[in-house]
Parts: C-alpha cells; sequence; structure tokens
C-alpha cells in the first residue's frame, strides 16, 4: 500500500486522500445546505476532539458519506486528512489540500 505525507506530517494510505478530500468539499462547497455546512463543522470538530458528540442530524449524514462509522466515530486516516485539509476556526473553516 503507498504512503502518502500530508502536509501536517501525518501518513496515510495515498488511495484514501481523494475520496475524503472530495466529501469535506461537498460539505463546504458553494449551495450547499445548512444540514451540510453544520455536518462539515461537526466534523471539523470531532477530528479535532474525538470526544465531540455530534450535533443534530449531523452524524447521519457523514456517516452516509462514509466520514465516520455506525457509532460516529472517525478512523484515524479520516481524522488525519480531515485536519490536514482544513484551516480556520470556528464557522470560518474552509477546505485546502492536504498534501503540501
Amino acid at each position: 500500500m503507498r504512503m502518502r505525507t500530508l502536509r501536517t506530517g501525518a501518513e496515510v494510505p495515498e488511495m484514501t486522500i481523494r475520496p475524503i478530500y472530495m466529501a469535506m468539499a461537498s460539505l463546504f462547497g458553494n449551495d450547499v445546505s445548512a444540514v451540510h455546512v453544520i455536518a462539515g463543522l461537526e466534523l471539523v470538530a470531532l477530528a479535532r476532539d474525538p470526544g465531540h458528540e455530534l450535533f443534530g442530524v449531523a452524524g447521519e449524514v457523514l456517516e452516509s458519506m462514509g466520514l465516520v462509522d455506525e457509532s460516529h466515530q472517525m478512523h484515524e486516516s479520516i481524522r488525519c486528512v480531515v485536519l490536514a485539509s482544513i484551516e480556520g476556526e470556528g464557522s470560518d473553516v474552509h477546505v485546502v489540500s492536504p498534501v503540501g
């Protein structure tokens, strides 16, 4: 399995980066529903704090996208890509390339 180093220094399987990044981009893209924006912000909060409890239907949205499991926990490689793909704080979070 080919590994890739993210801009944060974390190494993840290369094949995981694009699908996770594309899912994140769809959560933070233009013309997305408020539910998706909230799910995106919740995704970031969960990546930063694995003990974070997801708000509302965010868990269902993220689970349907394969970003969390059925217990709303995040796999470590997903967490690494999420953390490498975001900049900003609070509601001023935006998606950037996870690779340097």
